[in-house]
């Protein structure tokens, strides 16, 4: 979604005729709507990277 988004955005900016109106709504949806989706990744980011170092953690352990 937030790639189509940053499409969508590109395509918007460069040829809608009036640049300033566009650029200004393109930043109140990004603020508004999609601050909410990169949230979600960071915390999907976050939590596999937990889960991810705790089960290297766990294998490592018993290897000595």
């Amino acid at each position: 979604m937030l790639h189509y988004w940053e499409e969508f955005q590109s395509l918007a900016t460069k040829w809608h005729p009036n640049k300033a109106e566009m650029n200004r709504l393109c930043a109140l949806v990004e603020d508004k709507c999609l601050n909410h989706f990169k949230n979600i990744l960071k915390k999907r980011e976050v939590n596999f990277g937990q889960i991810f170092d705790f089960s290297f953690s766990k294998e490592t352990e018993g290897s000595y």
